[in-house]
C-alpha cells in the first residue's frame, strides 16, 4: 500500500496544476459534485456526462455486442484480449457486456512499432472509470501479420503487467463523500480520478480548497471497498 500512496500522490501532484485547479472551483457543482451530473433523459440510472480532460467518459460509447466480427487484424486482437480479459477478471459474456463500455479500438502503425489499442470505461454499481490497455504487435512495418498463437502470446504479455480487477464491492457515493469530509468538510468526489491501483483495488481521489490566498489545499484518496481513507495531507494549492 506504500508504493499505491507513493504513486497516487505523484499521480495528483503532477495532475493538479493551477489551471486544473481553477477548474475545479469552476465546475465544483458538476465534476466536484458529491452527485454524478444527471442527463434530461435520466430515467434514475446514473448516467455520468461530465467531461474530464475535455473527454466525455459515459456514455458516449458503445458496448462488446455492438462490435461487428471482421477478418482484420485489429478485430483479431480484439477477439484475443477480450477472451483473456474476461478470464484474468473472472467475468461472464453478460457481465462483460454490462461492465466494460468501449470508447475505441486502434491500430496505430509507425515510425517504429506497431501498436493495438482499446480505451474503455470500467463500469460497477456507480462507478465509471476509464481505462486501456495497449499490445505492441511487431515493429514498424510488420513483416508478416501475427499468428493466433502469437496474437494469444502478446495479449498475454500485456495483461500479465496488471492484477485483476477486485471488485466485490464497492461502497455508496454518499459513503465516500462522508468518508472525504474527514480529510476537509467541503472535499468531495473528484468524478475524473476514480483509478484502480496495483493491487486491483478502486480508490478515489478528491481535493479541497483551505485558503486560496495563503495557497492551501487538501487532498485525500478513499478505498472504495472499504470507505477508509488511504491519506489525507496539506498540499499546495498549486505550485510556481
Amino acid at each position: 500500500m506504500g508504493e499505491w500512496n507513493h504513486r497516487l500522490e505523484e499521480h495528483m501532484t503532477n495532475h493538479f496544476r493551477l489551471i486544473v485547479f481553477l477548474l475545479i472551483i469552476t465546475v465544483s457543482a458538476g465534476c466536484q459534485s458529491g452527485q454524478p451530473p444527471r442527463d434530461s433523459s435520466d430515467q434514475g440510472k446514473i448516467e455520468v456526462h461530465y467531461r474530464c480532460g475535455g473527454q466525455t467518459l459515459y456514455p458516449e460509447s458503445f458496448s462488446s455486442g455492438e462490435i461487428i466480427a471482421t477478418a482484420d487484424l485489429k478485430y483479431e486482437v480484439y477477439s484475443q484480449w477480450k477472451k483473456q480479459f474476461m478470464e484474468k477478471n473472472s467475468l461472464t459474456e453478460e457481465l462483460f457486456r454490462q461492465r466494460i463500455r468501449i470508447s475505441g479500438i486502434s491500430l496505430s502503425e509507425g515510425p517504429s512499432f506497431v501498436y493495438w489499442r482499446i480505451d474503455y470505461v470500467f463500469v460497477f454499481d456507480w462507478i465509471r472509470t476509464r481505462q486501456n490497455s495497449a499490445v505492441r504487435l511487431g515493429e514498424y512495418p510488420l513483416k508478416t501479420t501475427p499468428t493466433q498463437e502469437e496474437i494469444a502470446r502478446l495479449v498475454r504479455l500485456e495483461l500479465g503487467r496488471t492484477r485483476p480487477f477486485d471488485t466485490p464491492a464497492v461502497v455508496s457515493s454518499d459513503t465516500a463523500v462522508k468518508a472525504f469530509a474527514r480529510c476537509a468538510s467541503n472535499m468531495n468526489i473528484d468524478w475524473c480520478h476514480i483509478e484502480f491501483n496495483s493491487d486491483g483495488r478502486l480508490f478515489v481521489t478528491g481535493r479541497s480548497v483551505i485558503n486560496l490566498n495563503a495557497n492551501e489545499c487538501k487532498e485525500a484518496a478513499i478505498d472504495l471497498t472499504t470507505g477508509k481513507v488511504s491519506f489525507c495531507r496539506d498540499v499546495a494549492c498549486w505550485e510556481d
